[in-house]
């Protein structure tokens, strides 16, 4: 299982678990982690940055 699917699917079960902090801070939790994810994700392939020339359009 890759790192992506990992959250995707960690994001699913568990989304209101703490997920990013800082120091005693939350600054996401899983839901919020995997949206951010997927939305990086997704400018970076729209402009054909993806380290995964497969994944390019």
């Amino acid at each position: 299982m890759n790192p992506a699917e990992w959250l995707r699917r960690t994001a699913a079960l568990m989304p209101t678990n703490p997920a990013l902090s800082h120091g005693e801070s939350l600054v996401a939790d899983y839901a919020e982690f995997a949206r951010r994810a997927a939305a990086i994700a997704g400018a970076l392939h729209a402009k054909e940055k993806s380290p995964f020339p497969e994944w390019r359009s």
